[in-house]
């Protein structure tokens, strides 16, 4: 199966297994569990489309 969904990094593990992380700049890398294209993992997927890095100007952000 071909999934062409932006920011979406497959990795093989020693096993075979595949695994999938979001990868996008100035953003950290997260792993999506699930069948891909499922409705579990679509919506893992759209939450990372979704994140805006905090303002680090803002007085709430941590140091």
């Amino acid at each position: 199966m071909l999934i062409n969904l932006e920011h979406l990094t497959v990795r093989k593990n020693s096993d075979g297994t595949l695994r999938y992380y979001f990868r996008r700049r100035g953003q950290p890398l997260k792993r999506i569990h699930g069948e891909p294209l499922s409705d579990h993992f679509m919506d893992q997927y759209r939450a990372c489309l979704e994140w805006v890095a905090p303002d680090a100007n803002s007085e709430n952000s941590c140091i």
